[in-house]
Parts: C-alpha cells; structure tokens; sequence
C-alpha cells in the first residue's frame, strides 16, 4: 500500500492509465519500495483492487481538504478546487468510473 500510494502521487501513472485504449494489455506493474528500494510486482487485478483501496483512503483527507478553498463549478457540471488532495481524488474517481473497475461506491 504505502509504495503504491507513493507511485500513484506522480500521478501521471493515472493519466496515462485514463488514455489507455486498451488496459487488458496490462499485466503486471513492478515498483520500487521506498523504505528498501526492492522490487515489488503487483498483477493487473491487484492493481485495481489496490487503486480502490486508494480511493477509499484519499477519503479520509477529502472532508478538511476543501475547507478555506474557492470552489467553483463549470458549464459542464464538473467542479474545479485549488485542493491537490480533492484533484487526485476526483482524477483517480473518474479514471476507475471511466474503465469500469471502480470496485466500492
């Protein structure tokens, strides 16, 4: 959890998981652990099922992350916030929304 969790703050990982035409294709994804620098492999389902436990933890920061922040809300219904941890949250909610693989709701 904490070495996926680092991975995902680059968060271009998510980016280029949400321009993927086709995710079967994946594997596996292999990461170095922060505390040791080991190699650590995680299968293609037990990235989503990690990604899903990421969601359900960025919840934890999502009620404080917004207090204090201009929030506004465009054309198209979506809402824009100067909270970092409010657009991580929304990018990995509409990336797992968008490949069906969002687990818990």
């Amino acid at each position: 959890f904490p070495p996926f969790f680092v991975f995902l703050k680059q968060r271009s990982f998510i980016r280029d998981l949400q321009a993927s035409s086709n995710l079967s294709q994946i594997q596996s994804v292999t990461l170095h652990r922060v505390i040791d620098n080991k190699t650590m492999t995680l299968t293609s389902d037990e990235m989503w099922v990690a990604l899903n436990y990421q969601l359900i933890h960025s919840l934890d920061f999502l009620p404080l992350t917004h207090l204090g922040h201009a929030k506004k809300q465009f054309p198209n219904g979506s809402y824009h916030s100067d909270s970092a941890f409010l657009s991580e949250y929304h990018e990995l909610y509409n990336l797992l929304l968008s490949k069906n693989k969002l687990f818990v709701d």
